[in-house]
């Protein structure tokens, strides 16, 4: 249950920042502490994580469509949480800033990246494919929206066709997607 509540805290409150008729300081304010909410979530899943035991934790599973095969299925494995907590402690920090700096149009500026936020949790803890494939296609139009175009395609696209281009094979392919999506 908590690992739905790190997904749908963020979504919430992108939608409370984006309806709610308040002032920008409000609205910034708002964001950073639904994001410091978020954090402090992590940090208990992160406490009641078992690092030696391993395997899936903290996980829920619900059949949507049976008929289907589709269900709702979330956890963490070890690299997930440290992918989440990463991710959360970042978006915080990003929310913070733009709070300090006072960015224009503070409403789409944090509703977007609570949002995002929310939407790259569900990418670190989907057990399901269309769960993660659904997530995911929300994290990068979202960045897209936010970071801007040219960003995301030297992030994404360039490594990969790079890939692609100096290699044949599917283990050295992604070598080099990793490597120059780093270097990007």
């Amino acid at each position: 249950m908590l690992t739905t509540f790190l997904i749908l805290l963020p979504l919430v409150g992108a939608l409370v920042v984006a309806i709610a008729p308040l002032p920008r300081q409000t609205t910034a304010g708002l964001a950073f502490l639904v994001a410091l909410m978020e954090v402090g979530l992590w940090i208990v899943a992160a406490g009641r994580y078992d690092f030696d035991e391993g395997g899936l934790q903290l996980g829920t599973s619900r059949e949507w469509v049976e008929s289907l095969g589709i269900s709702y299925s979330v956890g963490f494995y070890g690299f997930s949480i440290w992918l989440t907590g990463v991710s959360v402690i970042v978006s915080a920090a990003a929310i913070g800033y733009a709070t300090w700096v006072g960015r224009d149009r503070p409403r789409a500026y944090h509703a977007l990246m609570l949002f995002l936020t929310g939407a790259l949790v569900a990418t670190f803890v989907a057990q399901d494919l269309l769960l993660f494939y659904a997530s995911f296609g929300l994290v990068v139009t979202r960045s897209v929206a936010i970071a801007g175009v040219l960003l995301v395609f030297c992030y994404l696209i360039v490594p990969s066709v790079g890939g692609m281009l100096f290699s044949s094979r599917i283990g050295p392919r992604l070598a080099i997607g990793w490597v120059m999506g780093t270097l990007v």
